[in-house]
């Protein structure tokens, strides 16, 4: 009886086992025929020769720049322009009270007047005694004295001349004026300060002409040859526009290794100064790895691709990008040539699905 109860417990464990292994091939079975494979578009890498590209930070300037000021102290009137302001060529911008300056102008062109009017007396009187003298009624003495006086009023009139050339030139101090069309870029005073000589007033810019600067690093400065085309790219307006290589500061010295090239600009009519520009410049051709952006799978801050396995799997890579564009984006680690990348990341992707393609 005892043997007959050991037999039947073995046989019933062993169906259960039986049974449980059964299930399980079957879940197996179930779960490999669940696994769907993802169609999928793939690309094979590879490097291609594309144009060694680079770009470097630029400053837009106003190609003429200056700082406006007096050569006289006294205090500032009928300045009502501001920073930005756009003003013609000749345009007064601020006034300088000048009140001693106006009264010599009067006292010195009295003079001139007077000096005038001697002249005009001493030249009659040496042509009425130089006619005398010629018919015997005036002595040489007469002759001399007149002309003393002549040459005399005429040498006073050339001093009240020059006199009043003096007092207009610094009235003409007193009054700032465009010196081109431009716009005012800063102004240092407001109109009730006191001005002094060669105090700047304001910051004046042609709003016509500009140019770009750029620091560009000794390595890459055979680069900029005088002459050379380079396409600047202005970030305010989102566009390119064509510059020329006008010169190269010949020393980086004090620099920081890096040497300053200026850049004249085709005209734009929404240039400004200050505004910050990117400088391309384009020598040789390099070997690099470009894949389509569609290409890209990104999670946070972290990008990669999928690359295919040799079980025809999904594996996610991460990479290290570079530049874009065009569509396409630089790939400087993480993928190799001869790799095989999916191109169609949906969101029904993940590492290791399965694909087909």
């Amino acid at each position: 009886m005892k043997k007959y109860t050991y037999i039947s417990t073995l046989l019933i464990t062993f169906l259960g086992m039986s049974t449980l292994f059964s299930c399980s091939q079957a879940n197996d079975s179930t779960k490999k025929q669940e696994r769907v494979a993802i169609p999928v578009k793939v690309q094979k890498v590879k490097t291609e020769n594309v144009s060694n590209n680079s770009q470097y930070a630029a400053e837009i300037k106003s190609d003429n720049i200056v700082l406006l000021s007096t050569k006289l102290m006294g205090r500032l009137y009928d300045f009502n322009f501001e920073a930005g302001d756009v003003i013609k060529k000749g345009t007064v911008i601020a006034r300088i009270e000048s009140a001693g300056i106006h009264s010599s102008k009067a006292r010195v062109h009295a003079q001139v007047e007077m000096a005038e009017v001697n002249l005009q007396n001493a030249e009659k009187d040496y042509q009425r005694i130089e006619k005398l003298h010629q018919l015997g009624s005036a002595t040489d003495k007469e002759l001399d004295d007149i002309r003393t006086y002549y040459l005399s009023a005429k040498a006073q009139l050339e001093v009240a001349k020059n006199a009043e050339d003096e007092v207009d030139s610094n009235l003409s101090y007193t009054t700032i004026r465009a010196p081109f069309t431009g716009v005012i870029t800063k102004k240092m005073m407001v109109a009730g300060d006191m001005a002094s000589p060669g105090m700047p007033i304001v910051e004046f810019a042609s709003a016509s002409k500009f140019k770009a600067l750029a620091n560009i690093p000794a390595s890459k400065i055979d680069a900029f040859e005088k002459g050379n085309e380079v396409m600047i790219y202005v970030d305010a307006l989102q566009q390119n526009i064509k510059g020329t290589v006008k010169r190269v500061v010949p020393s980086g010295k004090y620099n920081g290794g890096q040497f300053t090239v200026e850049f004249s600009l085709n005209q734009h009519s929404k240039l400004a100064n200050g505004m910050y520009a990117k400088v391309s410049s384009s020598k040789g051709l390099v070997q690099k790895i470009l894949l389509p952006e569609n290409a890209i799978y990104r999670k946070g801050q972290l990008e990669g691709v999928y690359l295919v396995n040799l079980q025809n799997e999904a594996s996610l890579t991460w990479v290290r990008l570079g530049k874009t564009s065009n569509g396409m984006v630089e790939v400087l680690s993480g993928a190799e040539e001869g790799d095989q990348v999916i191109t169609t990341v949906t969101p029904d992707l993940f590492d290791g699905a399965l694909i087909n393609f």
